[in-house]
């Protein structure tokens, strides 16, 4: 293993812990204590690096819930041979959990939250299940799970990054402090946002986006320092959350 390889492979570990089958995983541990061992004998120097970088999530900090390693191992295995899955999931709020056979189709990390979109057989639409909410899990080998498209892929993913609640596409207009709306001037919220200094203090953002509980979240989160414009119904309700989190 050359140097530059183990720097790569080390780098990428924390990231492989999440997104690959927890038995896939297992067997790269031989990997990665070699690119240690590498880079100790050969450039000790660039055994730094994995500690030099970081990913930093700009929301509030969650502690991740914890997850059976059982059921994380059989979800892997099913999405992995393409099996179907039997699963005893207790629903939020829920005193007992019920058992549904799904087609294992994604998953997803949103946050600290590990999700399964799985097709139920009765049900038009996939279904998403928090893995720390699954009580039991076990791999059906002689059942075939059905195929994941590219459109249906995209449409859960949309749907988990929206906050599972995508409504319609608006055209938003807002005020932002100017020290605020520099950082949305360089990641845009979409490929058509424009900006318009207003004066020292504000600047107008408008972007088409969707009408999201991810865009009401990240919205009312800036406090005074954003004020909506447009349309008029998400204005009114983000005054309104303002009102009510005042107590007035």
């Amino acid at each position: 293993m050359s140097v530059h390889q183990a720097v790569v492979l080390l780098t990428a570990q924390a990231h492989l812990r999440s997104q690959l089958p927890a038995n896939l995983y297992r067997e790269l541990q031989p990997l990665f204590a070699q690119a240690h061992s590498t880079l100790g004998q050969k450039q000790p120097q660039a055994g730094a690096w994995p500690h030099r970088v970081a990913h930093v999530d700009n929301s509030q900090p969650l502690i991740a819930p914890d997850i059976a390693e059982d059921v994380l191992l059989a979800v892997h295995t099913a999405l992995y041979h393409g099996h179907q899955l039997e699963i005893h999931y207790q629903r939020r709020g829920a005193g007992e959990s019920r058992q549904h056979r799904i087609h294992p189709l994604l998953l997803i990390q949103r946050g600290p939250v590990l999700y399964l979109a799985g097709q139920i057989e009765e049900k038009p639409q996939p279904t998403l299940f928090a893995l720390h909410r699954i009580r039991r899990a076990k791999t059906l080998p002689l059942w075939p799970s059905m195929p994941l498209d590219a459109v249906r892929r995209q449409q859960i993913i949309a749907e988990v990054s929206a906050g599972f609640s995508q409504g319609e596409r608006i055209e938003l207009r807002l005020h932002m402090r100017r020290e605020l709306a520099i950082h949305i001037e360089e990641a845009p919220l979409a490929k058509d946002q424009q900006s318009r200094v207003i004066d020292d203090n504000w600047t107008e953002i408008t972007a088409s986006v969707y009408d999201s509980a991810q865009l009401r979240w990240w919205l009312l989160g800036f406090g005074a320092g954003v004020r909506v414009k447009v349309p008029e119904a998400l204005a009114a309700y983000i005054r309104q959350q303002h009102r009510e989190a005042a107590g007035a």
